[in-house]
């Protein structure tokens, strides 16, 4: 159980404050499985560095390891963070994963920001929720739209800003 706890600081380290973690994660989200060299190459940070991050970000549980033809692999792993907030009065529960943490990094973005002053943080939440299964190709543009009852041009302009934020 305790380790359970060590891994939220992490994630929202990694979610919140960026840097070289950040970078591994989203270059791992893009390419899949890759060796410390290949992400110390890509990214253009010393060896040691990476191997440090890599160590943290394993001993968290957001990233695995495995053998591959002799060679040390690493990979997302599989987490999820469900979240229980009460607000206001109001009880807000939300998941973050390796698909949709993209999305909190885009709160500070103009249109996301605006978004949410304008819709409600509720709908960025579901927004959210949803778009793990638009990154699946499970729904469209037009479908979050219609279930979080805003217009596509709205979802669209938060897309857009979530892929640019996860751009390396």
């Amino acid at each position: 159980m305790a380790k359970i706890f060590l891994r939220v600081p992490t994630l929202l380290e990694v979610i919140f404050k960026g840097g070289s973690k950040l970078k591994i994660i989203l270059l791992m989200l893009k390419r899949g499985k890759l060796t410390a060299m290949d992400i110390s190459k890509m990214l253009k940070i010393p060896i040691a560095t990476v191997y440090k991050h890599l160590r943290e970000l394993e001993d968290a549980g957001l990233i695995k390891s495995e053998s591959i033809n002799g060679k040390k692999v690493f990979a997302i792993g599989d987490f999820t963070l469900k979240v229980e907030w009460r607000s206001n009065g109001e009880d807000i529960t939300f998941t973050i994963s390796p698909k949709n943490m993209t999305v909190f990094l885009a709160v500070d973005k103009p249109e996301t920001s605006y978004f949410i002053s304008r819709r409600g943080l509720e709908k960025f939440l579901k927004f959210a929720e949803l778009y793990e299964d638009y990154v699946d190709g499970k729904v469209t543009v037009s479908m979050i739209a219609k279930i979080i009852g805003v217009t596509a041009m709205e979802v669209a302009a938060l897309i857009s800003e979530v892929e640019e934020v996860a751009e390396i």
